[in-house]
């Protein structure tokens, strides 16, 4: 226990010398650092046996108040979120009375690390109060002797140029205007106790351009300085902040290796109050943003992806905690949602580990990917165990059930479904709208086709569908059927002008839609491939490259040789797996075998085209009754366990996240 007897060795030190008069009585963590480390290992473990990404936060803080008011509720949402872990930086205790002087460290985070050591992470105090504002040496003094008694695994963060937040600029206050010297003597105070004790630190620091020269001069000079940069990205005066770019973030990167990044920094489009956009990582879009990395970033983030830190950000001033992990983690979610699986998982918990653990996750090389429900790299005999979205769902007729649908989804780890009504009994696109407005998050509502509106082929249906895109309140278009199941009947010519009128309305409103189209005949038993096809393909699908397409049921049947062909010349084209759990004489081409293992041609397609634009595979479930939501899903992960956990992801999560812009 010899983390237990390093803290009392500090504590008698502190009694011996009567440093000052405590506001707070000193409080003993219970676990050694081995014991706290395992903890949070099979936390961390537990959500990847999931399928899901663990983030460790490594950048908030937390009020006694806001922790006796929120905390419970808190827990349960990062459950949900896959929040495994939380460095709450201290705020110092509430003075007794006027004749306490200097800082009065705080044991807050000691209490609640205590009670939930499997979600905490000891931080000390954050370098936020007057007393480090003003510069006095009592607060840096006290930091060295808490550090350095060996009981923190990561500092607090610490102001040195720090703009008032949106906030505090609109209510034109200047209480929190900082502009402490890095290189000044109690920022060199921190760097060596870094350097000394391997304990990083978290710096705001807004990149103004003296400000990052001052960044480097002190990155050479304390090269064992474990220095994590917070905001990554945020430029809120930009006159002043004219060096910051991804050409920079490569060069400090490449030249020092101490140098980390965290993640806690704006959405897509947000304004400051100057009136600027003040995070330069997201793709611009006229005057705003749209929800996707820039590629200069998104290349940095990728190349780099081992000095990137997760961070929420949270502190005194914010929304209660709950509903404050839920925008972060979505904002957060949205930034990695189209990196590479080994950046998430870097960004998402491995270098945080490493920077609390001094030691890799697991000892693992970078490229490993802990265990989901299989290995990454190796074929897994189990089905696969992780997440599933789905992307094409369907409520129709009476025993339709949204409360029953949700129930379904949370048994079978369906995280959200893509969801269009058909006709029978009356539903509508503003049930879809109802449903997704009663669960946030869990229902991507679809502008529906399956109705006498489109198999009437007028304009007048068309109409209507692009007031709906232009309102903004649908993910997707479709289900939009031109031959509906095999030798079935036809609802649209496959040169019908009304698909590339839909066509072009995906386009203009950025909606990805899904056709239906199974262009066979039946007879005897046997299928029978028609012209229909090849009239879909060259009249319809080449009339708008810029609609991001979905052909339902792999491509309207096809074979893997002809599926390969068409994503290598359509960049915009997707093939899904509706109809994997059908039954194999339900098919004209097979995806699966008698083992409900993929067969080896489909197989080769889909791993072979996993990573490009045009090979999303999104899986489906029908949703028409609960018990073939279940059964379904189970095939699938069936199927699935033959792949690896990379690929898997990518077809049962990631690939519809990216399209629908989902988090």
């Amino acid at each position: 226990m010899a983390f237990r007897s390093a803290w009392w060795i500090f504590l008698a030190a502190l009694v011996a010398t009567g440093v000052h008069a405590r506001a707070e009585k000193p409080v003993e963590i219970k676990y050694s650092r081995q014991e706290l480390e395992g903890k949070w290992r099979a936390l961390i473990r537990s959500f990847l046996d999931k399928g899901v990404i663990p983030i460790i936060d490594l950048e908030s803080s937390l009020k006694r108040l806001d922790g006796e008011g929120y905390l419970a509720a808190a827990i349960e949402v990062m459950d949900e979120l896959g929040v495994a872990l939380i460095a709450f930086d201290g705020y110092q205790a509430k003075k007794k009375n006027k004749k306490q002087k200097g800082h009065q460290w705080g044991y807050y985070i000691h209490e609640i690390v205590n009670a939930h050591p499997d979600r905490f992470i000891l931080a000390a105090n954050g370098g936020t109060s007057k007393n480090w504002r003003h510069q006095k040496p009592n607060f840096i003094s006290q930091m060295e002797d808490h550090v350095r008694g060996g009981q923190y695994p990561i500092m607090g963060e610490f102001d040195f140029r720090h703009y008032m937040s949106n906030r505090m600029c609109k209510e034109n206050r200047t209480d929190r205007e900082t502009d402490i010297p890095l290189d000044g003597e109690q920022g060199r105070r921190l760097f060596e106790l870094s350097a000394e004790t391997g304990v990083a630190f978290v710096i705001h620091h807004e990149p103004e351009d003296h400000a990052l020269n001052a960044l480097e001069k002190m990155l050479a000079a304390y090269p064992k300085a474990q220095v994590i940069v917070a905001h990554f990205g945020q430029i809120r005066h930009p006159e002043r902040e004219r060096q910051f770019g991804p050409d920079l973030v490569r060069r400090l990167l490449s030249t020092y290796p101490n140098l980390h990044y965290d993640l806690s920094t704006g959405y897509p489009g947000r304004i400051y109050c100057k009136g600027n956009l003040d995070t330069v990582i997201w793709q611009r879009d006229g005057g705003s943003q749209r929800g996707e990395l820039a590629p200069a970033y998104k290349a940095v983030l990728t190349a780099f992806s081992e000095r990137f830190m997760a961070g929420t950000d949270y502190g005194g001033g914010h929304p209660p905690l709950p509903r404050f992990l839920r925008d972060r983690l979505k904002n957060l979610r949205l930034i990695m949602r189209d990196l590479p699986d080994t950046a998430k998982h870097d960004i998402g918990y491995r270098n945080a580990w490493k920077l609390l653990t001094g030691k890799p996750w697991g000892g693992a090389k970078k490229t490993e990917t802990p265990p989901a429900a299989v290995v990454e790299n190796k074929t897994a005999a189990s089905p696969y165990g992780g997440v599933i979205s789905d992307g094409h769902g369907h409520f129709k007729g009476k025993n339709a059930d949204p409360d029953g649908t949700i129930k379904a989804m949370d048994r079978n780890n369906i995280d959200v479904v893509l969801l269009w009504v058909k006709s029978q009994d009356g539903w509508t696109d503003d049930d879809t709208l109802e449903f997704s407005g009663k669960y946030p998050g869990r229902v991507a509502p679809g502008i529906a086709f399956q109705n006498f509106g489109w198999t009437s082929q007028k304009k007048g249906f068309i109409k209507k569908v692009r007031e709906k895109a232009k309102s903004g309140k649908f993910k997707a278009l479709g289900e939009v059927s031109v031959r509906g199941k095999i030798g079935g009947n036809q609802n649209a010519p496959p040169d019908s002008p009304r698909l590339k009128d839909v066509l072009d309305i995906s386009a203009e409103y950025r909606l990805p839609v899904t056709f239906h189209h199974n262009p066979y005949s039946r007879s005897g038993g046997k299928y029978e491939r028609t012209d229909e096809y090849r009239t879909f393909i060259e009249e319809t699908l080449t009339h708008s490259p810029k609609a991001q397409v979905i052909w339902a049921h792999w491509c309207g049947q096809s074979t893997p040789e002809d599926a390969r062909k068409l994503l290598t010349r359509f960049l915009n084209l997707t093939c899904e797996l509706a109809w994997l759990h059908k039954p194999l004489d339900y098919v004209a081409t097979r995806l699966v075998d008698e083992n409900k293992q993929f067969v080896e041609g489909w197989k080769k397609v889909i791993e072979d085209f996993q990573t490009t634009s045009s090979s999303a595979w999104i899986h489906r479930q029908n949703l028409r009754t609960l018990l073939t939501m279940t059964n379904g899903s189970g095939k699938i992960r069936t199927a699935l366990g033959g792949w690896t956990t990379e690929t898997a992801r990518k077809v049962t999560t990631e690939n519809l996240h990216r399209l629908f812009g989902l988090p």
